[in-house]
């Protein structure tokens, strides 16, 4: 089982890369300054996780709150409790949702937790050219932490 610890190194290490290398993918980024978001939910009660390939950057639109997150805390906080705020959980959750609740489970029980194999909020990837190319290498963190 995962630990307060491990989860707090791993975002230690995202806040870290992030902030090394957010000028290198400028073409990508929107909103150009958002916060890295490389999980929803509490990783470390959590029983299941879904898996999205990017957060959409249509999370992070005025009126969901986020340009309240100012610090570190803020945004740890913000993700921890993401399915329990008052503003909800991004529609696209819905799927993920359904199937989680197939198990029993449930974001808000925090039961269940949510990550993007990159925490880059970015425009549609698939249509974009200036995807990031080191997606897989920035992901190792998070694939070694699955196998422990």
């Amino acid at each position: 089982m995962r630990t307060n610890s491990d989860i707090s190194d791993y975002s230690n290490d995202v806040l870290a890369d992030w902030r090394a290398s957010r000028d290198v993918f400028p073409a990508n980024i929107q909103p150009k300054r958002q916060w890295p978001i490389p999980s929803f939910g509490n990783p470390a009660n959590a029983l299941v996780a879904t898996v999205g390939v990017t957060p959409s950057c249509q999370k992070f639109v005025p009126g969901r709150n986020w340009g309240a997150v100012k610090s570190v805390k803020d945004w740890r906080l913000r993700l921890r409790n993401y399915f329990n705020q008052q503003v909800p959980a991004h529609p696209r959750f819905g799927p993920w949702r359904a199937g989680v609740k197939l198990l029993n489970l449930s974001y808000e029980a925090g039961t269940a937790a949510h990550f993007d194999i990159s925490y880059r909020t970015t425009k549609a990837m698939l249509r974009n050219i200036g995807t990031d190319p080191n997606v897989h290498f920035r992901t190792y963190k998070l694939a070694c932490l699955a196998k422990n």
